[in-house]
């Protein structure tokens, strides 16, 4: 074997073992391991097509949960939506009226402290009584509850839990409670993300996350 055909062998070679370490490292990067969140399970990992969650760990440190897996109180029901995240959200059926003490609870844990922005996704005016089907209120742990309400209707999209300078959350176990304010609505997931001063390098959800 002449020496340039032995140079060919070894580059040919030498990018192979190349190729193979980028594919690697962005199968991490997609995955999540080797960031700050190392050792946060994705309790779906076993089946990662699997729509229903209890919360989902994203490679950017934002959260996804569905609902529909949080502990539920009536007059919040699980309804079919073909339009929704797995084909189901949950609902407060129309006339239901205000009950407080209805609300769907979604525990968390987070591995770190960090500033985040809270949004839900939300169709509003299921009843077609628009104006009085168009909010809900939020509440972390023991803190306040924040109303949150837009005039979109009959369309499923994303609402923002506001609070300025962001929800400052400690490591530890918390939970989001969604709480009855009015019927006639639908929500199928929420999502927490990290807050930034420059709103540029802040994460909108788009569709279902």
């Amino acid at each position: 074997m002449n020496q340039r055909m032995l140079l060919k062998i070894i580059l040919i070679v030498l990018l192979c073992a190349s190729g193979w370490f980028l594919v690697s490292q962005n199968s991490e990067l997609h995955t999540g391991k080797g960031s700050e969140h190392k050792g946060v399970v994705d309790v779906n990992s076993d089946n990662p097509s699997e729509d229903f969650f209890q919360f989902r760990w994203l490679a950017d440190g934002s959260c996804v949960f569905h609902a529909l897996t949080g502990q539920i109180s009536k007059p919040f029901v699980s309804v079919d939506d073909p339009t929704a995240a797995g084909g189901k959200a949950i609902e407060i059926p129309s006339k239901s009226g205000k009950n407080l003490s209805g609300r769907v609870s979604l525990d968390f844990e987070l591995p770190a402290k960090g500033c985040y922005t809270l949004w839900a996704r939300t169709f509003w005016g299921i009843d077609g009584q628009r104006g009085c089907s168009n909010s809900i209120a939020v509440q972390i742990d023991e803190s306040t509850p924040v109303v949150i309400q837009d005039a979109t209707y009959e369309f499923w999209h994303w609402v923002q839990y506001r609070q300025r300078g962001g929800i400052e959350i400690p490591a530890g176990k918390h939970t989001i409670n969604l709480i009855n304010r009015e019927d006639g609505i639908r929500i199928d997931q929420v999502f927490l993300t990290p807050w930034y001063e420059d709103e540029f390098d802040r994460r909108v959800p788009q569709g279902v996350e």
